[in-house]
This record gives C-alpha cells, sequence and structure tokens, in this order.
C-alpha cells in the first residue's frame, strides 16, 4: 500500500492505487517510529489547527422564568356584598 499527503490540507491517506493529480504527494515510509506523534511543522496553519482539541462547549443560556398569571380582581361592579 502507498501513502499520500494532500500539500494544500496535510491529510493522509493510504491506498492500493496510484495517486496522481491535485495536491497529492507520496509520503516516504519513516524509518523508525517517533515515541509520540506530533503535528508536522510543515503542515499549513488550518491544518495544524485542526489537530488541537475543540474548545469545550458552552452551557445553553438559560431562558427567564416565567412570570406567575395575574390575579384577578373583584371589580366593584361586579362583587357582591
Amino acid at each position: 500500500m502507498a501513502k499520500y499527503r494532500n500539500t494544500r490540507t496535510g491529510a493522509m491517506i493510504e491506498t492500493t492505487y496510484p495517486v496522481s493529480g491535485g495536491e497529492w504527494e507520496p509520503v516516504q515510509a519513516p524509518t523508525a517510529a517517533p515515541a509520540v506523534a506530533a503535528a508536522p511543522a510543515s503542515l499549513p496553519v488550518e491544518a495544524a489547527a485542526n489537530t488541537a482539541s475543540a474548545p469545550p462547549k458552552k452551557a445553553p443560556a438559560k431562558k427567564p422564568a416565567k412570570k406567575a398569571p395575574a390575579k384577578k380582581s373583584a371589580s366593584k361592579s361586579g362583587a357582591k356584598k
């Protein structure tokens, strides 16, 4: 299988078929695997940003509390004595 890297996005693919055209370049197999994989320094800024963890999600805004319905007051004309 051959590995290819997109020079614009930094995306990596592995396929049994040759890839030609576009911004794909073959990747040489590393001689020794690094202990901790890090983002290559040659990645564009957009691709390097995609390797970082996502920002924490914010809690949804709370809705204001509903007001209690107004109490009906007895009108003077309809009130019984």
